[in-house]
């Protein structure tokens, strides 16, 4: 996980990073957001499997409380 200057991260935040997780310079993030790397397959039979890809989030970034992002 990069965590760049500057950044404000509020209370109750969930970082599941296995894929990576870059927040740029400046950023704020609310209270309870859930930012997730991981994705399982939509189908039945890979729905065991697990995907993992980086998120990106850019500077000067403003996400409000209670957003969840995870990779598609």
């Amino acid at each position: 996980m990069n965590i760049g200057k500057n950044v404000y991260l509020n209370t109750g935040c969930s970082f599941q990073d296995r894929g990576g997780i870059h927040i740029g310079d400046g950023s704020w993030i609310g209270m309870n957001v859930t930012i997730s790397t991981l994705n399982h397959g939509l189908s039945i039979e890979k729905r065991g499997t697990t995907y993992s890809s980086p998120v990106y989030i850019g500077e000067e970034v403003w996400i409000g409380s209670g957003h969840l992002f995870y990779q598609v």
